[in-house]
């Protein structure tokens, strides 16, 4: 573990983390108003059953940008790509705002048509944002890829807190007196009965403000993402990696340094007689020239003609060392099994962890946790862990942690500790805890893909969506179908 002395512009961080609000603001939005959406929709309580499948077929969306992009890299404009997800995103929170209660037939059964096409299409983006925005942060200093999964963590933090404001699902329990004549005996005997029944309280302000407002940090997301790629303050905070040793297969050293943001940098040899190289980057393909020139002749090859290896002694500690076979193939799986449980399987069982306890266990636990994510990723800028076997060991803390929510919500309606002043507040610990430590490694690994360069974090985020995507599948098929989790409603 090492402490950070990284150097960033603080305008440049504020502008990454508006860019990476809109990786999932709008789905996370969606899922705050479902306590609201449920009360007026035909599908009621079976409508994030419909949500869950269709963000899972949504997955298309990262599959098709993938493959195109290790096929067919000059057919796929990465801003374009880019823009095209924020657009879609706030024209689909635009159209929510004036359709989202609209139905039709189909089937002969009353269908949320509307919603459920436009949760598609917000899936299929958001999802397409894990492989599109990653590689797109390799243009910059590593330092800002804790801003980026800071602006991840809040967009499911500002739609909790504006649910929050909202008071969207806020139930109330009422007493119910219900009156019936008994007869005994040729007796009538009044017999009263009492029964707690849940009301949901009315709302601050319309479901169609919330999906405005939504829409509306997705227009500043592609503001701040514009500002990025064209300012010239941006520009200054591109990556330059640090000084390198290039070993030629002739043994001939020469000094490099190497620059991301440019497409040519100069190369001197620090062995034989002087000449000067010059390195030219497609960053189509990542086909890497190199031309030598020196006394009376001029020559060019490839870099596969060249050893890159880093110099110890210029190399500065807080840039991580690029990871072996065997590293980066578990960074990988534990990328994907980390993903699988935060985005999925824990999402998953929040209600049926928490809700036996008291409605109040549940909201403080989807506040705290959704705070928990952008604070994990702000301490990895300070303090962050470059070994794999340690992320290891956070992990298997976090994994267990895991564990005995699942085991809670398996138990429901009677996990353990219910009816205990210890619960409830033990459950909320647990959550937060397990969510701050399992955030906190995944920035940590995906630094260390940052090193690897753009296809380190493309792949990164092919991981991040085949786990969630495997997680989601799982799920389903445990709550939906197998049936092994029991609700606890309000005021049961």
């Amino acid at each position: 573990m090492e402490v950070s002395s990284q150097r960033v512009s603080v305008v440049v961080y504020i502008l990454v983390i508006l860019f990476g609000i809109a990786s999932w603001v709008d789905i996370n939005g969606l899922w705050v108003e479902l306590p609201i959406m449920v009360q007026e929709l035909p599908e009621g309580w079976n409508l994030p059953s419909y949500m869950v499948v269709l963000i899972q077929l949504a997955n298309l969306g990262p599959f098709i940008f993938t493959l195109t992009s290790v096929k067919c890299p000059r057919r796929l404009p990465e801003k374009g790509t880019i823009y095209c997800i924020i657009t879609v995103g706030a024209s689909a929170c635009i159209l929510l705002v004036f359709f989202w209660r609209e139905t039709a037939v189909i089937g002969g059964v009353d269908r949320s048509v509307a919603l459920l096409s436009l949760n598609f299409f917000l899936a299929f983006v958001d999802t397409t944002s894990s492989v599109a925005f990653l590689p797109f942060m390799a243009i910059f200093k590593p330092a800002y890829m804790t801003a980026y999964f800071i602006g991840e963590g809040f967009s499911g933090l500002l739609p909790g807190l504006m649910g929050l404001a909202q008071g969207a699902g806020r139930v109330a329990c009422v007493n119910h007196t219900v009156t019936s004549n008994v007869t005994i005996n040729g007796s009538t005997l009044v017999e009263e009965t009492y029964n707690v029944t849940p009301a949901y309280v009315d709302n601050n302000f319309s479901i169609e403000v919330f999906f405005a407002f939504i829409g509306g940090m997705i227009v500043t997301s592609g503001i701040a993402f514009t500002l990025l790629n064209y300012h010239p303050w941006c520009k200054r905070e591109y990556a330059v990696c640090p000084s390198s040793t290039i070993k030629r297969k002739d043994d001939i050293y020469i000094k490099a340094e190497l620059h991301d943001c440019k497409d040519a940098v100069e190369l001197s040899e620090e062995k034989g007689h002087s000449q000067v190289m010059t390195k030219l980057i497609d960053s189509k393909d990542e086909r890497i020239v190199i031309s030598d020139v020196g006394k009376s002749k001029t020559s060019s090859g490839v870099l596969e003609n060249y050893d890159l290896l880093y110099d110890n002694n210029s190399v500065s500690s807080e840039i991580p060392r690029e990871m072996t076979r065997l590293q980066y193939m578990v960074s990988l799986l534990l990328t994907g099994w980390l993903n699988a449980l935060t985005n999925a399987v824990l999402v998953s069982v929040q209600t049926y962890s928490c809700l036996p306890y008291s409605t109040s266990s549940y909201y403080m636990t989807v506040t705290l946790s959704n705070v928990a994510n952008p604070l994990a990723s702000f301490m990895a800028f300070f303090v962050y862990v470059t070994s794999v076997p340690a992320l290891l060991i956070l992990s298997l803390i976090g994994s267990l942690l895991g564990a005995y929510i699942m085991a809670a919500a398996v138990m429901s309606p009677h996990p353990v500790l219910i009816g205990t002043d210890a619960g409830g507040p033990l459950m909320v610990t647990v959550w937060v805890v397990c969510i701050f430590i399992l955030t906190y490694v995944k920035v940590s690994l995906a630094s260390l893909f940052r090193v690897e360069g753009k296809k380190g974090l493309l792949h990164c985020g092919v991981a991040t969506q085949v786990g969630s995507a495997i997680g989601g599948v799982l799920m389903f098929v445990l709550v939906n179908v197998l049936n092994l989790f029991v609700m606890v409603y309000p005021c049961s």
